[in-house]
Order: C-alpha cells, then sequence, then structure tokens
C-alpha cells in the first residue's frame, strides 16, 4: 500500500486502511479492507474491497488505490476551456499565432 501511494505522498494528508474479518470464523467471502484518504484540497477517498483472502484483498486495494489517485489528480489538472481558448483551438493552424517564430515552418 506504501508503494501505490509513494508517489501521491504530496496530495495525500492521511491513508487510514483497516482490514477486518467480516463474519468471524465461517467460511466464505469475508475479509475485507476499507481504505480512506485525505486528500489536500480534493474530497477524500473512501471505499472498499471484501474478497477470502486478506493478502489478495489488500493487493486490490493497493492497485485501486494508484487507479483512483491518478484519476482524480487528471481530473483536478485538466485545463478549463474559455470561449477564448475554445475559439483558438478550432482556427486552422496557419492562422494561429506561432509560440516560437524563429522555428515556423509551414507544410
Amino acid at each position: 500500500m506504501r508503494f501505490a501511494i509513494g508517489r501521491f505522498r504530496d496530495c495525500v494528508q492521511r491513508a487510514l486502511i483497516k482490514i477486518a474479518d467480516v463474519n468471524g470464523p465461517h467460511c466464505g467471502v469475508d475479509k475485507r479492507c476499507v481504505v480512506q484518504l485525505r486528500l489536500r484540497s480534493l474530497p477524500d477517498v473512501i471505499f472498499s474491497i471484501t474478497g477470502t483472502e486478506a493478502q489478495r484483498v489488500v493487493d486490490q486495494a493497493a492497485e485501486r488505490v494508484a487507479q483512483v489517485l491518478v484519476r482524480r489528480l487528471m481530473r483536478q489538472r485538466q485545463v478549463v476551456r474559455t470561449p477564448e481558448r475554445l475559439r483558438a483551438s478550432f482556427q486552422p493552424a496557419h492562422e494561429r499565432p506561432t509560440e516560437f517564430p524563429i522555428f515556423n515552418i509551414r507544410r
């Protein structure tokens, strides 16, 4: 779990992971891993994974932590398009202003 959160440690304030045997000594799908992540400037992430083996449940939770964090951070980093940016993105390439006039190559 530490490895899954590692590259996002600047964004995660706190991680709480609970592993429980849901129905005690009885057989069946009864291992549950509950993950709660407190993120900086984003809503908390809370989910649970249930399975038969504790190690497998923790591994699945670690994979899901990485997926959720990537998705949340990508959403946060998406550029909000203003009407001016939308119009500029639909202009033909030869009408757009170039950022590097020295390397302006027309094809």
